[in-house]
């Protein structure tokens, strides 16, 4: 978290943020006066956290998601975020190690911006059933097939990542929460979407993006 606020700091001002200490404490820390710091009583996993922090900050303009181990290298990024979303958009930087999606063959998206109006009609922005991964894939189903993903070429970010080394495996590397692993219950709960969901979701935005 320290190296993410001095990389940030690099680009300029900080934006504003909410950041979740996720049934941990973070001792020290230089937050930036204007970051929206909370702490979960409990473990509450990526999904949980992100929603929590939607549920606390409600009605923003747009949200935006970075975690601890992104790095951006652009100025202004997050403001050039927001403008590239607007309000029923996903907006993504891009980096130096694009990941694609072996289902789709789509590029994946890296950090982004989301329209407030979006996050608002879907009524969430990490899919309430899954613990912490595939819903970024439940996004990219959307943002792909609504037509309002788009790539920023011009905000660029650096990732550390385990597959290469630049990120150290800890207790997150498990893929564990409250004793159970999520992996595979993250897999089913993506594959009960696609098939249940999916459909009526893209109909749904895409009537009240008319509206």
């Amino acid at each position: 978290m320290r190296d993410l606020i001095t990389a940030i700091r690099k680009t300029g001002a900080p934006p504003e943020a909410a950041v979740m200490m996720d049934g941990c404490q973070y001792e020290d820390m230089d937050w930036p006066q204007n970051w929206h710091i909370h702490a979960s009583k409990e473990h509450l996993e990526m999904g949980g956290s992100i929603n929590a922090l939607m549920d606390l900050h409600l009605g923003r303009p747009f949200y935006g998601l970075l975690t601890d181990h992104s790095r951006p290298l652009t100025q202004d990024w997050s403001g050039r975020l927001e403008r590239e979303a607007g309000d029923w958009g996903i907006a993504s930087s891009v980096n130096g190690k694009p990941r694609f999606n072996k289902r789709t063959g789509r590029q994946r998206l890296d950090c982004f911006a989301i329209g407030g109006k979006l996050v608002r009609a879907l009524g969430y922005i990490w899919h309430p059933s899954m613990v912490h991964l595939y819903a970024d894939d439940v996004l990219e189903d959307i943002g792909y097939s609504l037509g309002v993903l788009k790539f920023v070429p011009e905000v660029v970010f650096d990732e550390l990542q385990l597959r290469d080394g630049t990120l150290r495996p800890d207790g997150n590397s498990q893929r564990v929460f409250r004793g159970r692993p999520y992996w595979p219950l993250d897999r089913e709960a993506y594959a009960r979407w696609l098939e249940h969901e999916f459909d009526q979701t893209i109909s749904r935005l895409r009537e009240d993006m008319t509206h």
